[in-house]
């Protein structure tokens, strides 16, 4: 995301540009694509102190941080409720993507996340919105 572009904005959409490339079995050769490890680890181990859940909980907690800090760059009205849906459309897209064989998802899930960055930025950049 980070060699995307320079514009936060451009970047938050890059995610999923990259989650496609992921999707398609690109992004590690070789690989493939067989869903998120940490949403298949907190599956497999369901209570929430177990140590594989607790990291899988982190991790995205980290993204989730690392959003809303682009967010908040791109000049959101709110940049934690703009960062929980972008990641909700993230892990979303992944879900389905491995569940159901449908890597054009990421391409969805960004349409919907253009929408979602503009009006949050457009109400913070004009202050009659």
């Amino acid at each position: 995301m980070e060699k995307a572009s320079s514009d936060p904005r451009e970047r938050l959409l890059a995610m999923f540009d990259a989650l496609e490339s992921w999707f398609r079995g690109q992004a590690f050769k070789g690989l493939g694509f067989n869903g998120c490890a940490f949403i298949n680890a907190s599956s497999e181990f369901g209570d929430p102190q177990h140590p594989a859940h607790r990291t899988a909980a982190e991790h995205k907690q980290r993204i989730v941080d690392y959003l809303e800090r682009l967010c908040r760059e791109a000049g959101a009205a709110d940049p934690h409720e703009l960062a929980e849906r972008l990641a909700l459309l993230k892990e979303g897209a992944i879900v389905t993507a491995h569940v159901r064989g449908m890597p054009e998802a990421a391409r969805t899930a960004k349409g919907i996340a253009a929408e979602l960055i503009s009006a949050q930025t457009a109400s913070a950049s004009d202050p009659s919105a």
